[in-house]
């Protein structure tokens, strides 16, 4: 389900980035501003990186096998950063055009068709970018929602325009379009510069906090007395697939069979969260001296207390190493 929801939205996506690239040449031709050429150029780019997705989303779908038995999900990565690169590349060419424009400035026309234009596109842009930011997040997939903030990006820089083009009326003075358009070009780096920093931090296996909350809390949740603690809690995402791992301390005496039991039963709350495909990986350790930080006595004693057993579980001390001395 998750994956015909995500391609059936980056689908959404790149059909409506052909119409707005279409309809914002076409007011360039009727307007002459520099401005909506750059926004039309960074609708192009927009397109290109819609199909990279779409490619990279299908991909990351494929399951595990013998050549990739972690699967197929860093792709999503890969695109994003691509992306990312297309954006800061296409904001060379915008800032140039800019920068030729302030020097040879160009009477505009149709400037009330312009801004009624920007207004439509504007409104639809940020209509869909957040449709696919939503999506995005849904479905746990980096690519969608970085097209989502390409798209936004590019709703912003389409307000930009309008305001542009108001200035421009009232003042008269053309070189505000030329202007404009590098300041679409400077905004348009910082946008690209984001998205292939948050592509590497993916590839680098980045902590994700959101990620580390929700299992925190839970495991918080299902926290039962038999569970001494839990530390080295890692989790990341690639694509479809979910990877946790964390150590988990039980009484030393406890049998084999009811140690994986209790692993049994937190792998199964995590699968049933986060899905089939949730890879979850339990180190179990038994309960010694060094892993006792809270306090210094008896551990049993310690644990019947009704006040050290509410003591909750925080994402910090779960995401700790605590090995034993």
């Amino acid at each position: 389900m998750k994956v015909e929801k995500k391609l059936n939205a980056i689908l959404v996506s790149f059909l409506v980035s052909i119409l707005l690239a279409l309809f914002k040449f076409y007011l360039y031709s009727r307007t002459n501003s520099i401005a909506i050429l750059s926004d039309a150029l960074e609708s192009i780019v927009n397109i290109v990186a819609s199909s990279f997705a779409t490619i990279s989303i299908f991909l990351a779908t494929k399951p595990p096998d013998e050549t990739h038995p972690y699967g197929h999900g860093k792709l999503e990565f890969f695109s994003a950063g691509l992306e990312g690169g297309l954006i800061i590349l296409a904001s060379y060419w915008i800032i140039k055009s800019g920068l030729e424009r302030l020097a040879h400035p160009t009477f505009l026309t149709g400037l009330d068709l312009g801004l009624l234009g920007q207004g439509v596109v504007v409104s639809v842009t940020f209509l869909l970018g957040g449709w696919l930011i939503r999506t995005g997040r849904q479905t746990g997939s980096i690519a969608l929602e970085a097209d989502g903030k390409h798209v936004i990006t590019d709703g912003l820089t389409s307000i930009g325009v309008i305001i542009g083009f108001f200035l421009v009326k009232l003042t008269g003075e053309v070189r505000i379009d030329g202007l404009l358009a590098c300041l679409i070009g400077a905004n348009v780096v910082v946008m690209g510069v984001k998205l292939v920093w948050s592509a590497v931090k993916g590839l680098l296996q980045a902590r994700d906090p959101r990620l580390i909350e929700e299992i925190s809390s839970l495991l918080k949740r299902h926290r039962s007395l038999v569970l001494i603690d839990i530390h080295e809690l890692r989790a990341w995402k690639a694509g479809n697939e979910t990877y946790i791992d964390f150590h988990l301390i039980l009484p030393a005496q406890l049998p084999l069979g009811e140690a994986h039991r209790q692993a049994r039963r937190l792998s199964r709350l995590l699968k049933n969260r986060f899905g089939p495909n949730a890879h979850v990986l339990i180190q179990l350790d038994p309960c010694e001296e060094a892993y006792c930080q809270t306090c210094k006595e008896n551990l049993e004693a310690l644990r019947k207390s009704a006040h050290s057993f509410n003591l909750q579980w925080q994402k910090e001390d779960l995401t700790k190493a605590k090995e034993p001395l």
